[in-house]
């Protein structure tokens, strides 16, 4: 969505935490993780549109720590009634 429609205005990690922490939760369930190359999923994305980044830059970006601990159990309703 960057190279389409200039969209990199806002930063997930930054600009959305509560979404960060639940992208976080999913990445480090067990299946999903380890199937995610984000290396090529930025390189593919970035170079194979040769009419929008005809030099095939590919932008440093943020890194995001997608293994750092989450904060999620303080959504869980249940937990946060009994005081726990």
């Amino acid at each position: 969505y960057i190279v389409y429609f200039k969209t990199d205005k806002k930063r997930l990690s930054v600009d959305y935490p509560n979404l960060f922490e639940y992208v976080k939760d999913l990445y480090q369930m067990r299946g999903i993780g380890e199937t995610i190359d984000f290396y090529h999923i930025k390189t593919h994305y970035f170079t194979s549109h040769p009419n929008l980044n005809f030099y095939a830059i590919v932008p440093r970006g943020d890194v995001c720590d997608f293994n750092a601990p989450h904060d999620r159990s303080r959504l869980d309703t249940k937990r946060a009634k009994r005081g726990t």
